[in-house]
């Protein structure tokens, strides 16, 4: 039968770690910090998503606004600007009546919000999972000596 070196595992050789109830707590134990580090992470990453959509939608409501106003300062101005222009070409004002003057177009600002990483919350589960398998693995390492 294989014997595994002392030096390789020395923690196989320590009578304190041969019992199964404390490896199983030193599991259980990190996988509840890996579990609360995780939602750390979700927590951090939802508050920034809120932060940053509240920013995107403060832009955009005052960018509206601005197009609002300016295109009622447009369409209530139109036909004195008109007349202006027809009196500084030197042509008779009373054009500008039968014309339709253009009013513009309204516009709307659009803004883009950040989006949080989406590799936090699998990457600490992957690693979970790892440990778990490395920890089973010392579990029935263990069970062979002892």
């Amino acid at each position: 039968m294989y014997q595994m070196p002392t030096w390789a595992v020395p923690a196989l050789n320590n009578p304190a770690n041969s019992d199964s109830g404390s490896w199983q707590e030193f599991i259980n134990a990190n996988q509840t910090l890996q579990w609360e580090r995780e939602q750390e992470a979700a927590q951090t990453a939802m508050d920034f998503a809120q932060t940053s959509a509240q920013t995107a939608m403060d832009f955009e409501s005052a960018e509206a606004l601005k197009a609002r106003d300016w295109s009622d300062y447009m369409s209530s101005t139109a036909y004195q600007r008109a007349t202006k222009d027809l009196q500084a070409a030197g042509l008779n004002p009373i054009l500008a009546a039968n014309s339709a003057a253009s009013a513009g177009q309204a516009v709307s600002a659009s803004g883009k919000s950040a989006a949080a990483s989406k590799a936090i919350a699998p990457t600490a589960r992957d690693f979970a999972a790892q440990f778990k398998d490395v920890s089973k693995g010392l579990s029935d390492i263990i069970k062979l000596f002892v």
